[in-house]
C-alpha cells in the first residue's frame, strides 16, 4: 500500500520524501514549529538491520524499509 500524494506516491523506502510531502517531529515539549522537512532522519531494513529481532517487520509500509 502506498500513501497517495497529489504529485505521486511515497513508499518510505529511502529518506527523500515524495515531492510536495513534508514531515515534522515534535520537540521534547510536544510542540511543532510548523517547519517541515523533505528528508527523513533515517529508514532501516527491519529484517537485516534490526539487532533486536523482528519486532518491526510488520511495520513495513511498502518495499523493504521502515521509518
Amino acid at each position: 500500500m502506498d500513501l497517495g500524494i497529489a504529485s505521486g506516491l511515497e513508499d518510505f523506502d529511502d529518506i527523500a520524501l515524495a515531492e510536495g510531502l513534508e514531515a515534522e517531529i515534535a520537540g521534547a515539549d510536544g510542540k511543532f514549529t510548523g517547519t517541515g522537512v523533505v528528508e527523513l532522519p533515517a529508514v532501516f531494513d527491519p529484517v537485516a538491520g534490526n539487532p533486536f529481532g523482528e519486532a518491526f517487520v510488520e511495520g513495513i509500509w511498502d518495499g523493504l524499509r521502515v521509518l
